[in-house]
């Protein structure tokens, strides 16, 4: 548990966290470095509370306020602005394995931007960290659970989702498993949890069953796709119901219309024995002629079908319900030999035929009727075999015919899978449906737009949830020997590790429990990893060097009071003078201090002593992550739009990179003021990442990342110069360079304010107004088209020189662009 260290005396400072680091630097003889430059600290706490540098007029003001409060007030504006939590959201979905696709083979799209739109707002509004853990892991069952809190358990669900022909759907659940457990080992406890699925640890205190009983804790969970309500959607819905209705009982009441309420018509049923009237959901012609014969036949014998409720239902793995009307609802884990063993009660009249229905319910994918997730279309089930015994005579009873009013393809190939394949004995074929019912021509269009009205329920913006199973069909975990999917073995009961303090006694060991014991007082790695995460974001280096890990593999802490007071503060309530588990408050503490606002030149004494700057004797000096170079750029290009929330974004990104994706899909650019959209809002696919965050080390939303890499490679230049988007932040810099008022020395300032947050030197803008010139000389000679650079075509000999004028102050924008200092914060 974080012990609460009391700041060690020192003469002449009053902040916390200057007291700590001062006294360890005293303690090696390493002297601070002085505090940077205005301009310089104006722009570094821009870059890391916002993502985004200062513009010339904010840097100006900043510099002109001379008061003693000056910075402190700046630090509360960037903390107030909507862009903080765009800025922060990003390095929570590295961990959170953000993307808009679902990965493996196919990574088709999928909707789950919403909970990314959900982090951002919750960031934006400083939701306590332990609320923004427990909303997240166990939203859906927070008591009166609103919809937000339902939103946030996307969390858990960007694992990856496999679509592929051929695959075992549990298997590949328990792959979504395995992850989950390692991204909450590694977002909360800073361990290597993954190492214990194969074994117990080899380093750190966590038994192979400590793994599969935090599994357990996770596992109880269903995963469907919410349709997030509102009161638009409502409105719409209380209307299209009210058509429908009355559309309904215009309907001539002898025809079997699937779906007419209160009729339960079966769409399995049959309109003459022995003969399909269905194909692929459309009605054969001489439906009617039949199907009168039929009626009056059916009458005549006045035998109705009758439903009838099972005495028992048996299944080896869904969960099945019985419903009030006598229907049999599905829900949980499916596989592809599952057996439903319904028994019905003896009856007093010849059972001369059995009818089996399927119906769509708003629980099931896609609406259903089946419990498909993974494999074929959403919603759709195969039945293999259909079987009739009567159990006390131990006797199968032979099914004579099979007909069916629907049906479908098989899930391979293009066999029909029609309802006599349900009773012919093999295995590989079935009766499914298409998804379509069929129906009359005489009521056609009336039940198309029925159709259509009920359409608009299952229609909304939907995302990705979690949804805690019922109480009495809990799902079982069980231990994987090394791991292995296929082999199970005893069951494990829902814990945390046993190395840890326990779960309190009186609480139901499930998710929302685990939820609560990461954030509670007595949980000695929650506060530190996620104070040592915060510290690594703005010094480019955590208190502990391995932000992911603090097992015994992990580094040891440069600084272990400052960890556990941070880790202390930050926990205890406001009320007790602590900063009540506020991101905000956290972010003001660390970038107030001395020790962030220090210069972060490297003295010679430093760089022999300190080369790694663990002592921080001087300010961070980073490269900035892949989303704030390019937001920045659009910025100071006057480009970058600022528009919230909603769907993914395609901005301009070279030919090609979708080619290696599956089905090689189109990346079509966004265009207007969407092209320009802050990075977070970026589409992203998981086998094909946007081409400039790859290049600048961004990650792909395959796993957790606690921290990025960062590269240096010749292809980050080639790319700020060369890469479609770059071009045309280039352009624009051109276009509104030229339009500054003043000689060129002043419009190269302006340049170097915006892209630089600072004035060229005398030396520097010399080099830079002589390349200038040469590229006036090369415009005019022809030897570089101005059409060409600017993007446009052949202009009349009017506008010529002042397109070559704009295209000479881009190919100077790019240049400056490619400073090291541009894409550094310092």
């Amino acid at each position: 548990k974080p012990v609460q260290h009391e700041p060690p005396a020192v003469s002449g400072l009053k902040h916390p966290v200057d007291c700590f680091v001062r006294s360890r630097l005293k303690e090696t003889g390493l002297a601070p470095a002085l505090e940077a430059d205005r301009a310089t600290l104006c722009r570094r706490v821009f870059l890391d509370l916002v993502g985004l540098p200062p513009s010339p007029d904010e840097l100006a003001a900043f510099l002109a306020d001379e008061s003693a409060d000056a910075y402190g007030r700046l630090v509360d504006q960037l903390l107030a602005s909507p862009r903080y939590g765009e800025r922060w959201a990003r390095r929570w979905l590295d961990l959170a394995r953000y993307a808009d696709t679902n990965g493996y083979e196919k990574d088709r799209p999928r909707t789950i931007w919403p909970y990314r739109d959900w982090v951002i707002k919750a960031l934006n509004d400083d939701l306590p960290f332990d609320q923004f853990t427990i909303k997240q892991i166990a939203g859906d069952m927070l008591p009166d659970a609103t919809v937000d809190d339902i939103v946030a358990t996307g969390f858990h669900r960007n694992t990856m989702l496999n679509e592929e022909g051929g695959i075992d759907p549990l298997e590949f659940r328990y792959l979504a498993m395995v992850d989950r457990v390692g991204t909450t080992g590694t977002t909360w406890l800073g361990l290597t949890t993954a190492c214990a699925q194969c074994h117990t640890h080899k380093f750190d205190p966590i038994t192979h069953t400590d793994y599969f009983s935090l599994m357990a804790l996770l596992n109880n969970a269903d995963e469907p796709e919410w349709i997030i309500p509102s009161a638009d959607r409502d409105r719409r819905l209380a209307e299209a119901a009210k058509r429908a209705e009355l559309l309904w009982n215009q309907l001539p009441e002898q025809w079997p219309v699937p779906g007419r309420p209160g009729a339960k018509q079966l769409a399995a049923g049959s309109s003459e024995p022995g003969q399909v009237v269905a194909n692929e959901g459309r009605q054969l012609v001489g439906l009617a002629e039949r199907f009168d014969a039929w009626l009056r036949k059916e009458t005549a014998r006045a035998v109705a079908w009758k439903v009838v409720l099972p005495e028992a239902i048996e299944s080896n793995m869904p969960h099945l319900v019985p419903q009030p009307d006598g229907s049999i609802l599905g829900s949980g884990d499916v596989t592809k030999s599952d057996v439903y063993t319904l028994t019905l009660p003896a009856s007093e009249q010849p059972v001369r035929a059995i009818r089996l229905e399927v119906l769509p319910d708003a629980s099931l994918p896609a609406w259903g009727p089946g419990l498909c997730y993974y494999e074929g279309r959403k919603g759709d089930f195969f039945l293999s075999e259909f079987e009739v015994s009567l159990p006390l005579k131990q006797t199968r009873v032979e099914v004579a015919k099979a007909t069916d009013s629907f049906e479908g393809k098989a899930f391979a190939g293009k066999q029909k899978a029609g309802a006599s394949a349900a009773i012919d004995g093999v295995m590989s074929s079935g009766w499914s449906t298409n998804g379509r019912q069929g129906t009359a021509p005489e009521v056609a269009d009336q039940v198309k737009e029925i159709e259509r009205l009920e359409a608009a329920e299952r229609q909304g913006l939907s995302t990705l949830v979690l949804r805690e199973r019922p109480g009495d069909n809990p799902r079982l975990t069980h231990r994987h020997h090394r791991g292995e999917f296929l082999s199970p073995e005893e069951v494990v009961p829902p814990a945390v590790p046993s190395f840890l303090p326990q779960l309190p006694a009186h609480a139901k060991a499930d998710r929302l429990a685990l939820a609560r014991w990461l954030v509670a007082p007595d949980n000695p790695l929650t506060a530190r990893v996620v104070v040592n995460r915060h510290w690594h974001a703005l010094f480019g280096r955590g208190l502990v060097e391995t932000v992911a890990d603090f097992g015994y593999q992990g580094s040891p802490p440069s600084h272990p009071e400052l960890l556990d007071w941070l880790a202390v503060t930050f926990m205890t309530p406001v009320e007790q003078g602590g900063l009540g588990w506020s991101l905000k408050s956290l972010h003001r503490l660390i970038v107030t201090s001395d020790t962030y606002r220090q210069s972060s030149a490297v003295t010679p004494a430093a760089a022999e002593r300190d080369p790694d700057n663990i002592l921080l004797a001087r300010g961070p000096r980073v490269r900035l992550e892949a989303e704030v170079i390019r937001d920045s750029l659009l910025k100071a290009a006057g480009l970058l739009s600022t528009k919230m929330y909603g769907p993914g974004v395609r901005p301009p990104q070279p030919a090609g990179v979708m080619e290696v994706a599956f089905g090689k899909p189109k990346w079509d650019e966004s265009q207007g003021e969407d092209r320009y959209r802050r990075s977070i809002y970026t589409f992203r696919k998981r086998t094909a990442p946007f081409a400039f965050t790859t290049t600048f080390d961004g990650p792909t939303g395959e796993a957790c990342i606690a921290r990025r890499d960062v590269s240096n490679s010749p292809l980050q230049a080639l790319t700020l110069l060369n890469d479609p988007m770059f071009l045309e932040i280039a352009r624009a810099f051109g276009e509104t360079i030229v339009q500054v008022a003043g000689s060129d020395a002043d419009r190269m300032q302006e340049l170097s304010r915006r892209l630089l947050s600072r004035d060229f030197s005398a030396e520097e803008a010399d080099q830079l107004l002589e390349y200038l010139k040469s590229q006036r000389q090369r415009l005019a000679e022809g030897t570089l088209s101005a059409t060409e650079l600017m993007g446009v075509a052949d202009s009349g000999q009017q506008d010529l020189q002042q397109l070559r004028e704009e295209a000479a102050w881009m190919l100077v924008a790019r240049v400056v662009m490619n400073l090291d200092e541009a894409i550094v914060k310092r």
